[in-house]
């Protein structure tokens, strides 16, 4: 069985209401708690580790941050939080596909704002709206890579699903394709990198972290 999301406690649960509900013969909600156990257990699954040790990162790439697909990619973009002249690449998180975050690049995590408010259909063909005077009331991370340049990222709940977890603070580094949270029944991510990385994707393409590069730094 795959690694799960899921703490010990909802495992503990599900486990007992099953136990309780066979002991007392009553074969139907226990079969129907097993079955939504078992779709839980699947929609919050986690990768293997050795799934990521297919592409060894190198101090100059962006992996991905999700599994998903590239919905679009805009250049020169000015940000309230995250500056000016950035490259903003927006990810889908799909219903049904593992939905973690996985740090693009090694680095230290220098801010994280839990911020909720806004919502965005994540198959929706509308543009994000605009943020360089003011952000969306969503949540938002900084990481400071080796090279003292600032890497934004932002969760932007789905109405079809659920707020994002996160398992980090400000000071904790981590390793590139590192997983830091996740994100109930999927939504939409935005990764925020400097200009002088080179987009190494194209609008619609699916990515996974460990197993396509996003950005270069230009040579």
């Amino acid at each position: 069985m795959h690694r799960t999301y899921l703490n010990k406690k909802v495992h503990l649960i599900f486990v007992f209401l099953i136990i309780l509900f066979s002991f007392f013969s009553l074969t139907k909600i226990a079969l129907t708690i097993l079955a939504v156990y078992a779709v839980t257990a699947y929609l919050l699954r986690k990768s293997d580790n050795e799934y990521f040790k297919e592409l060894e990162p190198s101090g100059g790439v962006i992996q991905s941050p999700i599994h998903g697909r590239v919905v679009s990619i805009k250049k020169g973009v000015k940000h309230f939080e995250f500056g000016e002249n950035l490259t903003e690449i927006r990810f889908l998180i799909p219903h049904g596909e593992e939905s973690g975050f996985y740090f693009p690049q090694k680095g230290e995590v220098t801010n994280l704002v839990y911020k909720k408010g806004d919502s965005f259909y994540r198959y929706s063909k509308d543009d994000i709206p605009s943020q360089e005077n003011v952000t969306l009331d969503v949540p938002m991370l900084t990481l400071k890579n080796n090279d003292h340049q600032y890497i934004g990222i932002q969760f932007l709940e789905c109405l079809m699903g659920l707020y994002p977890r996160f398992y980090v603070l400000p000071g904790d580094r981590g390793q590139a394709k590192a997983n830091f949270g996740y994100f109930p029944l999927g939504g939409t991510v935005l990764l925020y990198l400097p200009g002088n990385y080179e987009i190494l994707v194209n609008e619609n393409a699916t990515v996974s972290p460990g197993e396509r590069l996003i950005a270069n730094i230009k040579s």
